[in-house]
């Protein structure tokens, strides 16, 4: 009985299944192996796509978040048109430079023609007068009899000397043939660059006007769009609270410098004596008041902290009292920015220029100038934003001006 029950055992591990397939565990054939390689690195191949689909998505919602912003994309054009009017300034004096050069160029190649049309006229003179007064002539004439021998030694040396000097007009021409062709060689390396400028000068003009076009499409969307215009409208007031901030910081700052070297600076004091005597940082119309008013272009109400004066692209910007520059740098909202330290908590503030003509750190005099005046950051157009703080708060810049 015990050995029928091992038989059926053994016969039952040996003998095929249903499948036809034996029972016991065969080993993965090498078509089975290859497949299950290429499935791992199908599957991890998916993972690697999964992952880059994963942050192109990231990407693209931050994108979309900094699109959304519409300061943020009005700094964007104000800066990629910035960057490509700086370089096509400096691909214009380049441009000129290479024009100055090419046209002293031109005339140093037209010299050495000159000098060389005349060197060679010279030349063939000299060899037609050596070729009249040949050394053999002379010699046959002394053997005959018909010169001296101090004649024909006086010819000899004439010649001698003739041919010495037509070696050097020979060399003289040589050498101003060599100094024409580097000339024009150097002309031609000119020219190729003028070229290869004006077409560098044309794609910064297409890629200007292409900026431009943007942002006009961006201020025209303001206008028409609701959505668009209360985008703006919020970022207009984080960017106020903002520069806000920035403020309260450089008062903190201020506070902490005058502790520690144990200065007193009276309170109230700094512009105060120069109310309603302050020159206006740039002459022109404002053109958006201080504090709560009406805004027809946004039909919406807004608390103006500053002033908007409108003045011409390039105007000078004067500071309107000395100072110290606490900040000169890009402020999202604001473009380009100057705040000047009065000292006694006063702050006077110039935003939206277009260069900026002084940097952080540097004493100021009163009159001097800080900036011209642009649109970066600007909704409204060419125009500077003014604005006066006094310990942090912003106050009316027009009652401290001149009337």
């Amino acid at each position: 009985m015990i050995h029928r029950v091992r038989v059926l055992v053994l016969l039952a591990v040996l003998l095929p299944g249903p499948s036809g397939v034996v029972a016991a565990t065969a080993p993965p054939s090498a078509e089975e192996t290859r497949i299950q390689r290429d499935l791992d690195r199908k599957r991890k191949d998916l993972e690697n796509v999964q992952r880059r689909l994963k942050e192109q998505r990231r990407q693209q919602e931050l994108i979309r978040a900094r699109e959304k912003n519409v300061l943020l994309r009005l700094e964007r054009m104000d800066r990629e048109l910035e960057l490509l009017d700086r370089e096509r300034r400096v691909n214009q004096r380049d441009l000129e430079v290479t024009r100055s050069r090419i046209g002293d160029l031109t005339r140093q190649a037209s010299d050495a023609t000159s000098r060389l049309e005349v060197l060679r006229s010279a030349l063939k003179k000299r060899l037609l007068a050596l070729h009249r007064t040949r050394s053999r002539d002379n010699l046959l004439a002394f053997w005959l009899g018909s010169k001296s021998h101090g004649e024909v030694s006086r010819e000899l040396k004439f010649e001698m000397l003739l041919a010495s000097s037509n070696e050097k007009l020979l060399n003289r021409t040589a050498d101003e043939r060599d100094r024409l062709g580097r000339t024009a060689r150097d002309l031609k390396r000119e020219e190729d660059r003028q070229r290869r400028i004006v077409s560098t000068l044309e794609r910064q003009k297409r890629g200007t006007e292409r900026q431009k076009k943007e942002r006009t499409g961006l201020l025209t969307s303001l206008r028409k769009q609701q959505a668009v215009r209360e985008q703006a409208i919020r970022d207009l007031r984080e960017a106020g609270g903002e520069l806000q901030k920035t403020v309260q910081n450089l008062l903190h700052q201020a506070e902490v410098t005058r502790q520690s070297a144990r200065v007193s600076v009276p309170a109230g004091k700094g512009l105060a004596a120069l109310k309603g005597r302050l020159p206006w940082p740039v002459t022109g119309p404002v053109i958006s008041p201080f504090g709560r008013h009406r805004n027809r272009e946004f039909n919406t109400t807004f608390e103006n902290t500053g002033i908007q004066i409108r003045a011409a692209v390039g105007t000078p910007v004067k500071a309107v009292a000395p100072g110290r520059v606490r900040y000169a740098d890009w402020f999202k909202g604001f473009g380009k920015l100057v705040i000047l330290d009065h000292g006694g908590g006063y702050y006077s503030l110039y935003a939206q220029a277009s260069e900026l003509s002084v940097s952080e750190g540097d004493t100021i005099a009163a009159g001097q100038v800080l900036a011209s005046v642009g649109d970066t950051g600007s909704l409204v157009g060419n125009a500077l934003y003014f604005e006066l703080r006094r310990n942090g708060l912003p106050v009316d810049p027009v009652q401290w001006l001149r009337r």
